[in-house]
């Protein structure tokens, strides 16, 4: 473990503060629970309640029993006390069955129900935050732990309260009886018990801390673990690479690492087990020989004895399962805190109040005004004073070496990011000040990584607009604008064809799926629209024509396409060269070609490499 998570460790180490925390968690969920459904959260108390008085009535019933067995057995005669009690050890008996099958189906409604407010809000949270904000490491790290125990700990955090509220009770109960008999039985279990609580506090907080510092490790590990299971791609490519042995070695190493700092804290835990155990026997040891003694001098009947004893039990249990569960609960608060920081997490990018709405069914123009950019982690800018207009119903297309910022303006005209330095106008006005919904109703988006659908043929088509009610003429067109209808109508049921052999459907290759992005972009029928290799995975023949019914829509929208085939642009209105960040070069293909340029002689090489 490094200098860096020693400090972090050290920082989040079991304190007053950290026990603070785990109460204000507590009061979190309670809450929610208790704005979810009042009446269940009495019903569970309640109950909780009453199965631990039980308890107590059952060994103080067969107490009296005992008792009254000694007196009347001298007699040979039944007495009404006799029988009295009888029934009262039957009821205690009976009743605590029924009541915990009671208790059982209340929490399975409760856990059902909590199940799912947890899933949606974090469902709801991680929809809120911008792509800027799901790229940032420490909150990839920080979502790796709460995503590591899941909605659970949340769950468990609930529960708990129920475990904790019936050791309290449990606890109050044993003491008043012990206290009032002899407040040293209730000294001696209570000091025998500490080692216990200093155990289990510091034990659970040690689990978090392996959770703390490993996450990155865990992250990594279940990036390469993914290679094997999603899609099938990484695993040939690892196969006819011969990497199939690398990668398994490194997931060793990461989960050897990992288990081993888990082995060592269950180690001392066992050994803390042992000695904290032996010191509570010996506690209650002493507390039942001080009632015995008091048996033989003829100061305690034998059934007293029963009752004393099995309180003494009883509050041992519920001291013990107190902690125990206090314990959990605060292995449960360290999860559920990261939970709650990623449900208090905001976007990198703060969308305005009430922001201006863009002019539906206008085709706007766009303009990138002295727009300098680098990423969060980077210091290098990606972009240098890019200056760029974009006018309404021109088709640009945007061309360039990997890594000139081909990607990040589009990014940027998306508002995944706001610019270091300049601004992006729509229509003349700042997109920072822009209501985005409105800006995202009128742009349509086809980038280089797209969605892979395992709907019907004809419903991953209709999510271009799912705002709209899915029309069948409009996804025909869809679909022949971007080609996919050439293998959807070979499908036996066509257009209602399920998608993903797991779900009973059909594979695509990588084209089609494709394919059916480009006609989810056509179905949205917006007013801008940008596309990123569009065609990266399609035949030659199906990407000649695509572009042809690109150019086609000239005038009814707006369009930049970004492209490493120069004869995919050569039909643009106007063609931007990219180099290094900056615009090189700008015009139609026509005027490029004849500046003898960066674009012409790229385009050269391309028509030389395919002409020969």
């Amino acid at each position: 473990m490094n200098t860096e998570q020693n400090k972090k460790t050290a920082e989040k180490s079991f304190s007053i503060a950290s026990v603070t925390e785990m109460f204000r968690n507590m009061v979190v969920v309670s809450k929610m629970v208790w704005e979810e459904n009042k009446k269940l959260v009495i019903l569970m108390f309640a109950i909780t309640l009453v199965l631990t008085s039980l308890s107590f009535v059952r060994s103080g019933a067969n107490a009296l029993l005992i008792n009254e067995l000694t007196r009347v057995s001298r007699h040979g005669e039944f007495s009404s006390k006799l029988i009295w009690c009888i029934g009262l050890l039957m009821m205690a008996y009976a009743l605590p069955s029924l009541l915990q099958a009671l208790r059982r189906y209340w929490e399975k409604m409760m856990h059902m129900i909590m199940s799912e407010k947890f899933e949606m809000m974090m469902l709801k949270k991680r929809s809120e935050l911008d792509l800027a904000r799901h790229e940032d490491p420490a909150f990839q790290d920080l979502s790796n732990k709460a995503n590591e125990r899941g909605i659970f700990s949340l769950i468990n955090l609930v529960e708990g309260q129920y475990d904790l509220v019936s050791s309290l009770a449990g606890m109050a109960m044993a003491s008043a009886i012990l206290v009032s008999i002899d407040s040293r039985l209730w000294i001696m279990v209570c000091l025998g018990e500490i080692p216990s609580l200093i155990t289990q506090f510091r034990y659970s907080h040690n689990m978090w801390d392996i959770y703390d510092t490993q996450s990155t490790t865990k992250r990594r590990f279940f990036h390469l673990r993914n290679k094997f299971f999603f899609g099938t791609a990484s695993l040939f490519e690892l196969q006819v690479f011969q990497n199939t042995k690398h990668f398994i070695s490194l997931i060793e190493k990461m989960l050897t690492s990992f288990s081993a700092e888990h082995h060592i804290n269950d180690r001392k835990k066992f050994h803390a087990d042992v000695v904290s155990g032996l010191v509570s026997t010996l506690a209650i040891s002493l507390a039942i020989m001080t009632v015995i003694v008091k048996v033989v001098n003829g100061q305690t009947q034998i059934g007293t004895w029963f009752f004393i004893t099995g309180t003494l039990f009883s509050f041992q249990s519920s001291f013990s399962g107190l902690f125990n569960t206090l314990a959990r609960q605060y292995e449960n608060s360290l999860f559920a805190s990261d939970i709650r920081k990623v449900l208090a997490t905001s976007p990198v990018i703060i969308r305005p109040k009430e922001g201006i709405k863009v002019c539906r069914g206008k085709i706007p123009e766009i303009e990138f005004r002295n727009v300098t950019f680098a990423y969060p982690d980077q210091t290098e800018p990606v972009l240098r004073n890019v200056s760029l207009t974009i006018k309404p119903g021109e088709i640009l297309a945007i061309v360039g070496e990997n890594g000139v910022g081909k990607t990040t303006l589009a990014k940027l005209l998306c508002r995944v990011y706001d610019p270091k330095e300049g601004e992006i106008l729509i229509d003349g006005v700042d997109l920072r000040t822009i209501d985005l919904e409105s800006w995202y109703a009128e742009l349509a988006i086809l980038a280089q990584w797209y969605g892979e659908y395992y709907f019907k043929a004809e419903e991953a088509i209709a999510l271009g607009r799912t705002s709209d009610p899915i029309k069948r003429d409009r996804i025909l067109r869809a679909a022949q604008f971007s080609g996919a209808d050439k293998f959807i109508e070979k499908f036996g049921e066509q257009y209602s064809q399920q998608l993903g052999r797991e779900f009973g459907g059909v594979d695509l290759s990588k084209g089609q799926y494709q394919r059916l992005a480009l006609a989810r972009v056509a179905y949205r029928n917006a007013h801008f629209t940008v596309l990123d290799e569009p065609t990266a995975a399609t035949d030659a023949k199906a990407e000649a024509a695509i572009f042809e019914k690109l150019y086609g829509l000239r005038g009814k929208t707006s369009a930049i396409l970004i492209s490493h085939n120069y004869a995919n642009v050569v039909k643009a209105d106007r063609i931007c060269v990219m180099e290094n960040g900056s615009i090189a070069e700008i015009g139609n293909h026509a005027k490029l070609m004849e500046q003898e340029g960066i674009y012409a002689r790229l385009f050269k090489l391309q028509a030389d490499r395919f002409n020969s």
